[in-house]
């Protein structure tokens, strides 16, 4: 997935190692995505506020969700956003 471990690893390293693997692991098979009114919801900020922080490079970047006929869609990965969220917490 991720790190890989060698022969002669410490305990602390095979524990780091596997702890960053099941996140990249939970990140590709349980990630959801956000549509607007969610990221709201979970960030308590506006959505101009949302786009603004976005174009300051502040705020996870949205994509464009296809398939959805002639409307243009956006979505977040809901693990950027908790992660933006932890590191908001964490005062990064």
């Amino acid at each position: 997935l991720g790190k890989k471990l060698a022969r002669g690893d410490s305990a602390e390293v095979i524990v780091s190692t596997a702890l960053d693997n099941l996140e990249v692991l939970r990140k590709q098979t349980m990630d959801r995505v956000f549509r607007m009114d969610e990221v709201v919801a979970t960030t308590g900020l506006s959505d101009s506020s949302i786009y603004a922080m976005m174009r300051n490079g502040a705020f996870p970047q949205s994509f464009k969700l296809n398939g959805l006929g002639s409307r243009v869609a956006a979505g977040w990965r809901q693990s950027e956003v908790l992660d933006w969220i932890r590191a908001q917490q964490n005062g990064e």
